[in-house]
């Protein structure tokens, strides 16, 4: 086994921590453009959380900011994985 596939044991006593330690692993198997445009999920997870836990109102700039975030990614994830043909190769 590998020393970069071992998750120390103090990453599980807090979430961020092990969430980085994903984070690191994906860019590290897959295509970074494919990663960060699923990385951006994390504007929708921060709205939920600061809603339910802190009573925080999103603003209109917000929202809109996060569907125009979230529309790019979602059209890159789809040109990404279209034929290559389409993208020029």
């Amino acid at each position: 086994m590998a020393h970069e596939s071992v998750i120390p044991p103090s990453a599980g006593t807090d979430p961020g921590n092990l969430s980085q330690l994903f984070a690191v692993r994906a860019y590290q198997v897959a295509d970074a453009s494919a990663v960060a445009s699923v990385d951006y999920t994390q504007l929708i997870f921060a709205g939920v959380y600061g809603y339910f836990l802190f009573g925080e109102q999103p603003t209109v700039s917000t929202v809109v900011g996060g569907l125009i975030i979230v529309a790019a990614s979602l059209y890159i994830v789809r040109g990404e994985s279209g034929p290559a043909s389409t993208r020029g190769e």
